[in-house]
């Protein structure tokens, strides 16, 4: 699928993109995850912050509380 497609496929399936919002920056993911990637600590702290759940296959990140191992 083209890129600039996925944010219409995305609506019309019902999901949509959760926008990175100062609190979400500055809130630290607890428990600290096993990961030192800035981007995947941003991932669970917005998890954190909206009360939502991570869905991934990272073995980085599937044993952290906040995930949802697919």
């Amino acid at each position: 699928m083209p890129l600039q497609d996925m944010a219409g496929y995305l609506e019309a399936v019902g999901l949509s993109i959760l926008p990175i919002e100062a609190g979400h920056v500055i809130v630290a993911s607890d428990p600290e995850p096993d990961t030192r990637d800035p981007f995947d600590r941003l991932l669970l702290a917005q998890c954190q912050v909206e009360n939502l759940r991570l869905a991934t296959v990272d073995r980085a990140l599937v044993k952290h509380p906040l995930a949802l191992a697919i």
